[in-house]
């Protein structure tokens, strides 16, 4: 998107201008241009927390971690209780971006320690936690920050969710992703995670009525949709599955599964010319993928079959 930012060629420094210029690029995602904005404002005005925090972050969101870890880590020795939670914070993210996972725990921890009634620091450190796969240890601060939220945050319950769905611990992950969308009941991502839940509990009937909805919710988001023709499968409601599969691929041209998935209904419903069709696009899209080379061939020598006996 273009937008107007501002004029760079005034006579004098306009402090204002330039915070607020600085501001709407971070908005933006003009990264690299607010850079230069906040070092102009910190170089004027080095003793300013606030601006030196700003370029702080805007150096982490342009990748220069080198810079943004220095800077971070001069705000926290600064004692300034404001920023020393906040500089931990990213400190932590920073330590992970470069592997240093052991620093980047106690950063974390940090945070969380200075600022104890914060739910996202909370929320932070377990989502730490899970990303290592320390599951039992992610567990108590994915509750402290639904505690500390007043349960009134989804995001937690549904982070919550997912750490047991990945377990395997489907009903307690069915649990708090129900809690997440009583919460916020139009959100797509928590109507998907239920109905996807209760497909791996086997129970297609709830799964088909949550990610319709999601579907719906979505505007035809194809990898909602997608899902939704796989239940229609499960359900044996295949001409359904099939108007899902044509909409998901038709969405999505380039991704090589829903073209496959495609070709393989229309040949469930003998249509060997549209399968034929959309079987090759999924090889031409992913040439090295074994799965979907084995489908063409298969259906290349059923064709082969078939005209030998005739």
């Amino acid at each position: 998107m273009d937008i107007k930012i501002g004029n760079d060629d005034n006579e004098y420094f306009d402090e204002i201008t330039t915070y607020k210029r600085a501001i709407k690029l971070m908005r933006y995602e003009k990264y690299n241009m607010a850079v230069h904005e906040f070092e102009k404002l910190h170089s004027n005005f080095p003793e300013n927390l606030n601006y030196e925090y700003n370029l702080c972050v805007a150096y982490y969101y342009n990748d220069n971690y080198d810079e943004a870890k220095k800077g971070f880590i001069k705000l926290f020795d600064t004692n300034n209780i404001q920023y020393m939670a906040e500089s931990a914070s990213y400190l932590g993210f920073i330590c992970e971006e470069s592997n240093e996972i052991i620093e980047a725990e106690q950063w974390h921890n940090k945070a969380l320690e200075l600022d104890n009634s914060n739910a996202s620091y909370s929320n932070i450190l377990a989502n730490f936690y899970f990303n290592n796969d320390q599951f039992s240890d992610a567990i108590p601060y994915y509750l402290n920050a639904i505690k500390l939220s007043n349960h009134k945050d989804p995001t937690y319950f549904d982070n919550l969710g997912y750490l047991y769905f990945s377990t395997h611990d489907y009903k307690n992950a069915l649990n708090y992703f129900s809690i997440a969308h009583q919460l916020d009941p139009t959100s797509p991502s928590y109507n998907y995670n239920i109905g996807n839940t209760y497909y791996h509990l086997h129970d297609d009937i709830h799964a088909y009525e949550y990610i319709l909805q999601t579907a719906i919710l979505s505007e035809g988001e194809s990898k909602y949709v997608y899902k939704l023709a796989q239940v229609c499968c499960s359900l044996g409601k295949f001409q359904e599955a099939l108007h899902y599969f044509t909409d998901a691929a038709t969405s999505s041209p380039l991704k090589a599964e829903y073209q496959n998935a495609l070709g393989n209904a229309y040949m469930f419903h003998n249509d060997y010319e549209n399968a034929e069709k959309y079987l090759k696009k999924a090889v031409d899209i992913e040439p090295e993928n074994l799965k979907y080379n084995d489908h063409y061939n298969h259906l290349l020598l059923n064709i082969s079959k078939n005209a030998g006996a005739l």
